[in-house]
């Protein structure tokens, strides 16, 4: 069901001012693509916590997961294995690259504002305790992600977690991970934009071995969330890349200080508790 369909599934049940946003969403599913949550609100006269509510009643997890779902209405979307074209990556951007610039990071800023928005300091520490638990960590990337799994390695290795980071397109570290997966291991798999297949049949292949799945991705709609116990979501669109990481920094750091606050209550662990709640007093 595309995002059309399920507007107009649910539309009888909005609000007048829901109905107000989801009647503009269906007349302009162009700009959609790439509008911020910032312009939405003032095109439409709405606050945008009354933005955030209809995403909520429409099943998406957050305003990225919206435009996601708009630019595959769209076909706007390169195809898994392609490289975006130039068209694909400007479509919609103002010639002058000055202003060009400015946008992606204006949606970079988006990106990050959804996340803290979205931020559940439970769910990083139950995902900090299933770190804790495990007898040792298993990282899993593909094309982008592999740098994002060796970076988020190196801040658990700093806590003393037992981890390894293997690269899902190179078919000797996969046999070896394949060989290493067991159920005392927590997988951490990390799948975004376009979503490798060979990392959700890893995944799929430590499920059957009753391995602890802990995923991160950008969306509750990316295969690879319904096979993990559980996931951690970082937006990472804009015009540039589809597969941008700089939530998925934050996220990772900020992991690794749950994770170090689950391993001791004091000293290190206090500075991270400091740490995270100056991320967030702003907010």
């Amino acid at each position: 069901m595309n995002i059309i369909e399920i507007i107009e599934q649910k539309y009888e049940n909005l609000t007048r001012k829901q109905k107000q946003i989801a009647d503009y969403m269906r007349n302009h599913a162009a700009d959609m693509c790439f509008m911020t949550l910032k312009e939405l609100s003032e095109r439409v006269e709405v606050s945008e916590m009354t933005v955030l509510k209809l995403c909520g009643l429409l099943d998406f997890g957050s305003y990225n997961e919206i435009k996601q779902a708009f630019r595959n209405l769209q076909g706007t979307r390169p195809l898994e294995g392609d490289r975006p074209s130039k068209a694909y990556l400007t479509e919609g951007l103002p010639e002058d690259m000055t202003d060009i610039f400015g946008q992606v990071c204006r949606e970079e800023m988006e990106g990050v504002m959804d996340f803290l928005r979205g931020f559940n300091s439970d769910e990083y520490r139950k995902a900090a305790r299933m770190i804790c638990r495990a007898k040792g960590v298993l990282l899993l990337g593909s094309g982008v992600s592999v740098q994002m799994a060796g970076y988020l390695r190196s801040r658990l290795v700093q806590c003393g977690v037992a981890c390894l980071c293997f690269d899902a397109r190179r078919e000797e570290e996969v046999q070896a991970a394949l060989h290493m997966i067991n159920e005392d291991l927590l997988v951490m798999p990390m799948s975004f934009p376009e979503y490798p297949q060979l990392v959700n049949r890893i995944v799929r292949y430590a499920k059957e071995k009753g391995a602890a799945l802990l995923g991160v991705t950008d969306s509750t709609r990316a295969e690879l969330a319904a096979m993990c116990d559980m996931c951690l979501y970082c937006p990472c669109y804009n015009h540039l890349y589809s597969d941008s990481q700089t939530t998925a920094v934050l996220a990772a750091d900020l992991l690794s200080m749950a994770v170090r606050l689950e391993q001791d209550n004091t000293g290190a662990g206090a500075q991270a508790a400091i740490a995270i709640n100056r991320v967030f007093e702003e907010i």
